[in-house]
């Protein structure tokens, strides 16, 4: 793998949720934001795309807007194709792959809060809810994840890819127990999460691992308590293996 000049910071595209996000956002310093695509599940961005429905969304922000029109045409294999050349790292993770998938036909939706919020769902025709976690979800996920990885070998990006695997926190910075405001247990859902880790790293992707000792939910995190929401060790862990991966003199 060439290296990067160690003088400049990483230019990483980021397919995930606000995880990964943060990695960028807090390590501003070492890595930039070339791309992020949120709320997209593997399964929807791998499956056959449509168009949104013709009538207006109800929600006001344009960027949940985007995400959700996103997810609905499938955008991440068009999206990584005309930015590849325009980024050092794919950073991936799958705590979005949490909310579930939604069906119509052929087509595969990520059953998010903001598709939930447009309206869109009577005139989408969509199926019950695939619940993540059941065999049926993982199927189609593990099916998803090797279409994925074949995508990423056969456009030269899979050496740039690295998946965050971490643990939901059970406990945060100022000993607060998580389990308190979670629908799961943090152990539960944590058992859930964890063929799906252990799949995408038997199939080849590759996998930054963060330690438990860094894996705890920050009481002043930007965003709110959540088990998703890391003290800023987790972030400046997950920058430093990036960077020490794919920089000049450092990398692999």
């Amino acid at each position: 793998m060439d290296g990067i000049p160690l003088t400049e910071t990483l230019n990483v595209y980021i397919y995930g949720s606000c995880v990964s996000r943060d990695v960028t956002r807090i390590c501003a310093e070492h890595l930039t934001t070339e791309k992020y695509i949120a709320r997209q599940s593997w399964a929807s961005a791998t499956s056959l795309p449509t168009d949104p429905p013709s009538i207006p969304s109800n929600l006001d922000s344009a960027f949940q807007n985007r995400m959700v029109i996103n997810d609905i045409q499938s955008s991440f294999p068009r999206s990584l194709l005309a930015n590849d050349r325009r980024f050092d790292v794919l950073l991936l993770d799958l705590i979005d792959e949490r909310l579930g998938l939604v069906t119509s036909g052929r087509h595969i939706f990520t059953d998010s809060y903001e598709l939930r919020g447009t309206g869109w769902k009577p005139a989408l025709d969509l199926s019950d809810k695939l619940d993540f976690g059941t065999d049926e979800h993982f199927n189609i996920w593990a099916m998803a994840a090797t279409h994925l990885l074949r995508l990423l070998d056969a456009t030269n990006n899979l050496h740039k890819t690295r998946l965050i695997h971490c643990q939901y926190a059970v406990h945060a910075n100022d000993g607060y127990q998580m389990s308190k405001r979670m629908r799961k247990h943090p152990d539960e859902w944590n058992r859930l999460f964890a063929r799906y880790y252990s799949f995408a790293e038997e199939i080849g992707f590759p996998i930054i691992e963060v330690p438990a000792e860094y894996c705890i939910a920050s009481r002043g995190h930007t965003w709110g308590l959540e088990a998703f929401h890391y003290i800023d060790e987790f972030y400046h862990h997950v920058s430093g293996q990036l960077r020490s991966q794919f920089l000049s003199g450092q990398a692999g």
